[in-house]
């Protein structure tokens, strides 16, 4: 079990046995919404290796570009080599080698305590968003499927931020677009996001990630538009049981029981992702930003579908002025 984390920075020198035991405070603004400047996120989520630095740098390089005001959060301790420069960092908090050597947890009971840390620690991450002056967040998590899919810290985390701080949010999914190649991978994946989206209880964008890489990776059970225009769940059961493994015929049943509960819920599809093509980035960049709500921030109730196409036709003309290298320069 891990133990509730006390109240300020965890020390080399802190003992386990000081650890904060009360019940984390919540702090309300006593504000109307109105008065509250609107702030716009997305929060990246993916397995280990589904490229989730790697967006996060090509969208800061990409929103730069679009001369767009934002910032970059890190909430996941245990990053290492990140590809950009985070202006909000949980390591400023706590540092997961300090939980480690202290409290001798493993890595992941580690990342949970971190967690922990920062749900009890919360108005530490209110004033970093407050004094900042950008409405844009992009915020990097945890690779760990856990924090996001079980475990409820990281999505208590996101609903008290939206709360206090006035942020509307959107889920950015990443699958590595390698588990098109395996049709039981794939399957696991639609599971992971299906559990994200009901879990975190965002709105939800799943991009197939590495798409520039998808040439070499080798041949694919179906046409490319399956896993993006067609995705039919029943088709990969099928084609599952017929591969011929003792696994895959001995589950059968389960494995289309599985298939139903994905299509029952039709709450997973995906979209391509290239982020060496500045076109695509902009395709994904509209779509995150209908899903949070920041395509809709300075239009008038009632003028949805005329502002859309005017935010649309801004953000083509501006993706025209951008560099194609955008892949070299991350």
């Amino acid at each position: 079990m891990i133990r509730r984390p006390p109240r300020s920075t965890l020390s080399s020198s802190s003992a386990a046995s000081d650890v904060y035991k009360r019940q984390p405070q919540i702090f309300l603004i006593n504000t109307t919404m109105e008065q509250i400047k609107m702030k716009y996120g997305q929060v990246v989520i993916g397995a280990p290796g589904s490229g989730k630095s790697t967006y996060c740098a090509a969208m800061d390089q990409f929103l730069t570009a679009l001369n767009r005001s934002h910032i970059l959060v890190n909430l996941d301790p245990a990053s290492e080599d990140l590809k950009y420069t985070p202006t909000i960092d949980i390591e400023d908090l706590i540092r997961i080698e300090d939980v480690q050597s202290t409290l001798q947890l493993g890595p992941n009971g580690s990342l949970l305590y971190c967690l922990d840390f920062l749900h009890a620690n919360i108005e530490w991450l209110y004033t970093q968003i407050r004094n900042s002056q950008a409405d844009y967040f992009i915020i990097d998590t945890p690779g760990q499927v856990e924090t996001y899919s079980i475990d409820s810290k990281l999505k208590e985390i996101l609903e008290l931020v939206k709360r206090n701080c006035g942020m509307e949010l959107a889920c950015v999914h990443l699958t590595d677009s390698r588990a098109c190649t395996d049709s039981a991978l794939f399957m696991s994946s639609m599971l992971v996001a299906l559990s994200a989206t009901v879990n975190l209880e965002l709105p939800f964008v799943s991009f197939l990630s590495k798409m520039d890489l998808i040439e070499q990776y080798g041949d694919l059970p179906f046409p490319l538009e399956y896993y993006t225009e067609e995705l039919e769940p029943s088709m990969l059961s099928e084609l599952i049981c017929d591969e011929g493994s003792v696994f895959g015929k001995k589950y059968s049943l389960l494995t289309k029981k599985l298939c139903d509960l994905i299509n029952g819920y039709c709450l997973v599809s995906y979209t391509a992702l290239d982020i060496t093509d500045k076109l695509n980035m902009s395709n994904a960049l509209q779509l995150v930003d209908k899903a949070n709500g920041y395509a809709y921030k300075e239009f008038a109730v009632g003028s949805e579908v005329m502002n859309i196409e005017k935010f649309e036709k801004e953000n083509r003309e501006a993706t025209e002025r951008i560099s194609d290298k955008m892949r070299g320069e991350i």
